[in-house]
């Protein structure tokens, strides 16, 4: 008999591989690895990012036999593939490595007006090629900036490009200087205008003897300049026109004399309008038995060849018999501006003087003493001795200063006659009442008239531009 024996079956056990499959991200976000079993797939991780980049998969590095048909040989060697996520298994560990491709972005250039400016493709990173200026008329470019109203501006030495965008052109309208040439009269600043912009109309100069009349745009004055529709384009300068003023020139027969008064060679009549700065020669001969004086404006020179027209003016001389006595009449001001003495002789008028002028104050007459008791009057009143006459003032709490012009009229009243200056010349002046009847009415040839007054009352006097209340 055989021993009994019992059976016994061993069986392997067999357990799966496993390996660890690693993410490569090179330089994208982070993957998780993962263990995978023996040829089984990877699962397909989420994509990562990188800041500029696109992701373009993962690849692998494997051993690839390669085989040659011609020579019927093969050899392996390493490649790199991407890695198929659908087929291939694991055998072993595994780093999959992420591929990238940088981005590449558009630079378009929006010169807001100026010439056009190719756009560029830039990579993720990279600085933009500065451009050739763009041209704008009448304009000068700024540089590029950032948005449309140009506040920040890009810096193409290190500004560098990170995502698709536009540039803006910042231009700066040009300006030019508009100069203005008096031509004789008073200076007026110059002035910086934009392109197509229309310059300032400044103050009217002024001009002793003269009339301004307009700006123009060149020095003979053809082409008027129009501060309402003309605008500017270019640096410029207008110029001013000049209109001379004229006066009445009165030559007054002389007793005991002639008077001859020339305008170069020519002689004038007894009246003539002449233009302001005219030269006139003066010459006074004494009839037989008489000697000359002076003239009209207290000049004893007989022969004057350079008096000047600069007012309307009646040309008279003093002659007088050989041995008549003649007497100095003197004028003191009292604080106001100097009066020339005059000689007269015994029994003749005293020419009136032009008035004199007095900071704060307005002239109210020649009286024979300083207390002001005895009006002179001038076209009565005859000299008999050497005389002193002293001038009256009162202070101007009349004169009224128009609020939009500089202007200031004054006037006082003198035996009988009121006399208004500070007319703008050119304009038309009217005198009432206190009832508002018109009294008188005249153009200003002159910033001075004289008005005979009948009454003694309140009167205004007033011009296009200002007015003044006057009470005698």
């Amino acid at each position: 008999m055989f021993p009994w024996y019992n059976v016994v079956h061993l069986y392997g056990r067999w357990d799966v591989n496993t390996y660890t499959v690693t993410f490569n991200s090179q330089g994208g976000s982070e993957v998780d690895p993962q263990t995978i079993e023996y040829e089984k797939k990877i699962t397909e991780p989420t994509t990562p990012t990188r800041t500029g980049y696109t992701f373009g998969g993962w690849y692998s590095t494997v051993m690839v036999y390669y085989f040659d048909s011609i020579v019927e040989c093969g050899a392996y060697r390493t490649d790199t593939v991407s890695w198929d996520f659908s087929r291939f298994v694991v055998t072993s560990d595994t780093t999959l490595f992420a591929k990238w491709t940088r981005n590449e972005y558009i630079v378009s250039f929006n010169s807001q007006g100026g010439s056009s400016v190719t756009s560029q493709i830039v990579i993720h990173g990279g600085r933009v090629s500065q451009p050739v200026n763009p041209t704008r008329t009448h304009h000068t470019f700024g540089g590029w900036f950032r948005e449309s109203d140009c506040i920040n501006v890009w810096n193409f030495a290190t500004d560098t490009v990170t995502e698709s965008t536009t540039f803006f052109a910042k231009w700066t309208i040009n300006s030019y200087t508009v100069t203005f040439n008096s031509q004789g009269g008073s200076d007026v600043a110059s002035q910086i205008v934009n392109h197509g912009e229309k310059a300032t109309e400044p103050t009217v100069p002024t001009r002793t003897g003269h009339t301004f009349g307009g700006w123009f745009k060149e020095s003979t004055c053809v082409n008027a300049w129009n501060f309402a529709t003309d605008t500017v384009i270019s640096n410029i300068t207008l110029f001013a026109k000049w209109t001379a003023n004229t006066y009445i020139v009165n030559i007054q027969p002389a007793s005991n004399g002639t008077i001859t008064v020339l305008n170069g060679s020519t002689p004038l009549g007894s009246v003539t309008v002449l233009e302001h700065g005219t030269i006139l020669s003066l010459v006074a001969t004494a009839n037989p038995g008489f000697e000359f004086v002076r003239w009209w404006d207290n000049d004893n020179n007989m022969i004057r060849t350079n008096y000047e027209v600069v007012s309307h003016i009646t040309i008279s001389a003093v002659f007088v018999e050989i041995g008549t006595t003649t007497f100095n009449v003197t004028f003191n001001s009292h604080g106001g501006s100097n009066v020339n003495s005059q000689i007269v002789a015994h029994g003749e008028k005293v020419t009136e003087p032009t008035p004199p002028t007095r900071s704060g104050y307005t002239f109210a007459g020649w009286y024979r003493e300083h207390t002001h008791d005895n009006a002179w009057d001038f076209h009565n009143h005859t000299v008999t001795d050497h005389i002193t006459l002293h001038a009256k003032w009162s202070d101007e709490s009349t004169s009224i200063r128009d609020s939009q012009h500089s202007e200031q009229l004054k006037a006082w009243v003198q035996n009988g006659r009121l006399h208004v200056k500070g007319l703008p010349i050119g304009q038309r002046w009217s005198l009432y009442n206190i009832s508002g009847t018109l009294i008188y009415q005249g153009v200003a040839n002159s910033d001075e008239v004289d008005i005979k007054l009948q009454t003694h009352g309140i009167y205004i006097i007033q011009t296009e531009t200002t007015s003044l209340k006057i009470v005698w």
